[in-house]
């Protein structure tokens, strides 16, 4: 493989990697509308690491993180958020394969 090939395959994998992380940016500001609702990890479901991906994109929070919060269900995922950003994050987790419930925050679930 020649130097310019090589060179070439870094730069493109370079820019993919760009693009995904400016998309997982985008959602995460579009989804940290400040309210009062909550999303509630019942089960992780037959895929966790999908879902531990899937909170993690849409919460920034480290993968570590996410797969804590995956051992401690059920249990909060994330709080203060507005009713459309946490049913969007509840829908996300259930096309993971979650079980998962979006609840205003003074409820007990």
């Amino acid at each position: 493989m020649t130097f310019q090939v090589l060179l070439g395959t870094l730069l493109c994998w370079a820019l993919v990697i760009v693009v995904v992380r400016a998309r997982a940016a985008r959602l995460r500001r579009r989804l940290a509308g400040p309210g009062g609702f909550r999303v509630v990890l019942q089960v992780p479901g037959p895929r966790p690491a999908v879902v531990a991906v899937q909170l993690r994109r849409c919460t920034g929070m480290s993968l570590q993180d996410a797969l804590g919060v995956l051992t401690q269900a059920p249990t909060i995922a994330v709080e203060n958020r507005s009713r459309a950003a946490a049913e969007e994050i509840t829908q996300r987790l259930r096309r993971a394969g979650a079980l998962a419930t979006c609840a205003p925050m003074g409820t007990s679930t």
